[in-house]
């Protein structure tokens, strides 16, 4: 009776160290997708940006909503990567390059505003301030 009870308390302690160990291997994994996932968004939104600034079709009507999308969604990457869990696994290149464009967002939004009010001599002026800071983390 006193070896299964210790037959079981053994096998019982193994699998804890065995789930134990999993649980951590899943967590590298959802951490990885994470960063992945977030290298992602800021990639498609940059490329985003890189075609909006290629094109500069500022009359067209769909720009200014365009730049506000660009805007939230630097914005949304800049505050995720404030967190804990991003500032531990990124580097301090990328956390730079990611807090730039989060900082650009309201000037990117500020952009569009001024465009749809049609006041292109303002707009050309702060887009030549956002090119200057975004040059600044490019070097």
């Amino acid at each position: 009776m006193k070896r299964l009870k210790k037959v079981t308390l053994c096998i019982f302690f193994v699998s804890i160290l065995f789930f134990t160990g999993c649980s951590s291997k899943a967590n590298e994994g959802n951490l990885d997708k994470k960063i992945y996932d977030l290298e992602t968004s800021f990639k498609e939104t940059y490329q985003l940006w890189v075609d909006m600034k290629n094109m500069g079709e500022i009359k067209n009507k769909e720009y200014p909503k365009d730049l506000r999308k660009v805007a939230t969604d630097f914005k949304i990457i800049g505050d995720k990567v404030k967190l804990s869990s991003y500032q531990k696994l990124l580097n301090e290149e990328d956390k730079l390059i990611y807090e730039t464009y989060r900082q650009l967002s309201p000037a990117i939004k500020e952009l569009a505003r001024t465009i749809e009010k049609s006041n292109f001599e303002l707009a050309k002026t702060q887009y030549e301030t956002i090119l200057e800071k975004e040059e600044g983390v490019k070097e």
